[in-house]
């Protein structure tokens, strides 16, 4: 509901159609060798899909342009089965394993981050307004379970300077949520130092780059029926 209020609704009244990742899965690889192979196997259609087929409708490689210092694959895939040709679009996430070791402690930090971010480019509204009760609430939501859940992954960021920790429960929420409330959380310093500090844990994950994961753009191919792959056996996968 977030993605589309703020990221493709603002723009039309059919937002919830551009949703792609409501099923989604991650893939997760110790080196880049096994990445590199995996995603040449996936564009020439020789991956299990227990009798699905499918094709490769977008990629977005943040292996060539890191956001905000982190680095992954993010492929839509549309899924089609016997005579659903529209089929259901489906997200595949693939990382480097150091990579997402270092995601675990700023996943929420990024969650907060995209909000602001969010509600800034598509309202344009200033720090000044949107550090108000009325709507620093809702931002500040990820790092309040973030504390609550992972207390131990929350100390490093409190300890940071510029980095205002009040973001419970009871300390942001004015009474009415009025716009001239007094108290205003330091939504801009909080921003800028849990920006500045995951682009540098991320640009410190440091790995060997092969040029297949920076140079490789997986192509829109139609996808190949699973029985008329030559050769090929496929493993039947079944979710629990």
């Amino acid at each position: 509901m977030e993605k589309i209020r703020l990221k493709y609704s603002g723009r039309h009244a059919y937002g919830i159609r551009e949703l792609t990742d409501i099923v989604r899965g991650s893939i997760v690889f110790q080196n880049e060798v096994d990445m590199c192979a995996f995603l040449a196997r996936l564009e020439r259609h020789d991956v299990p899909a227990s009798g699905f087929s499918y094709s490769v409708v977008k990629s977005k490689n943040r292996f060539a342009k890191p956001a905000d210092g982190y680095s992954d694959m993010m492929i839509n895939i549309r899924l089609t089965h016997g005579s659903d040709t529209k089929g259901h679009i489906v997200e595949l996430q693939v990382h480097h394993q150091l990579m997402e070791q270092a995601k675990k402690l700023f996943h929420c930090v990024y969650k907060f981050l995209r909000v602001v971010n969010e509600d800034r480019q598509l309202h344009g509204r200033t720090f000044e307004i949107m550090a108000k009760p009325v709507f620093v609430s809702r931002y500040l939501e990820p790092l309040r379970q973030a504390a609550n859940k992972y207390p131990e992954r929350m100390e490093n960021l409190i300890s940071l300077p510029n980095f205002d920790n009040r973001f419970g429960v009871g300390e942001v929420n004015c009474t009415k949520f009025q716009l001239n409330c007094k108290y205003e959380y330091k939504l801009e310093e909080t921003f800028n130092t849990l920006m500045t500090a995951m682009r540098e844990a991320y640009r410190s994950v440091q790995w060997l780059q092969t040029g297949c994961i920076k140079n490789l753009t997986l192509t829109n191919v139609p996808a190949v029926p699973v029985d008329q792959v030559p050769n090929r056996s496929y493993a039947q996968v079944s979710c629990t």
